[in-house]
């Protein structure tokens, strides 16, 4: 099934969320010295950076700090989802030079999976929500190890805690935050998958990193 393509409402609709998302991140109070640390330990590489699909929104603006902060020029590619949601969402990455892969963590296509290792060896970071696109939240799915094993990065977990946020009625009940709110950056140390797993290995890391993310995750 071919992925969905944006349209010009698409377009026009993610024009005005980006600016919208950079406004609201001018506002917010960051706290993120102990983030900062565990980034400066792994940013000498690419890596895998795991995001649960409600904390999307300043899934942009938190790479662009830690890009700031290491004064790396890698770029970042995000695996999106095939639907028109999809379309909408690979239109608001392109407004940021963030390059989307469509494609899904339950169902990895052979076309996506195939761009994703490419963008890996060619020294890319890749931006995977291991509980996207349909749920159920904050559920791992097993797609994000098996993207691990392929470009031997490790998986690095990153989440935030926001003082202030709506909250959508989405199955993932999206974040969005109040402006002004303070947000709390967590990056946990990164999760090295070996090359060659069976089902029993491979199933004890997808529990290892539903454990650390559910832990840097706070509602």
């Amino acid at each position: 099934m071919l992925p969905h393509q944006p349209t010009l409402p698409h377009r026009l609709a993610a024009l005005a969320l980006s600016w919208s998302i950079r406004i609201v991140n001018r506002t917010l109070r960051y706290e993120s010295r102990e983030a900062l640390h565990q980034w400066r330990q792994v940013n000498d590489s690419p890596v895998i950076f795991c995001l649960w699909h409600n904390r999307l929104f300043l899934c942009p603006m938190l790479y662009r700090r830690l890009k700031a902060d290491s004064r790396t020029s890698r770029r970042m590619a995000v695996m999106v989802s095939t639907s028109r949601d999809g379309a909408l969402l690979s239109e608001i990455f392109n407004a940021f030079r963030i390059r989307p892969v469509r494609g899904s963590t339950s169902r990895l296509g052979s076309r996506a999976l195939r761009e994703l290792v490419g963008l890996a060896r060619e020294g890319w970071d890749i931006g995977i929500t291991p509980d996207g696109p349909r749920g159920p939240r904050y559920q791992i799915q097993q797609g994000i190890v098996a993207l691990a094993q392929l470009t031997e990065l490790p998986i690095v977990p990153i989440s935030y805690e926001l003082s202030g946020k709506w909250t959508t009625r989405s199955w993932d009940r999206f974040q969005i935050p109040r402006p002004f709110s303070r947000c709390q950056i967590r990056i946990a140390p990164p999760l090295s998958v070996p090359r060659s797993l069976d089902n029993a290995a491979r199933s004890q890391i997808t529990n290892r990193l539903q454990e650390i993310m559910n832990r840097i995750s706070v509602d």
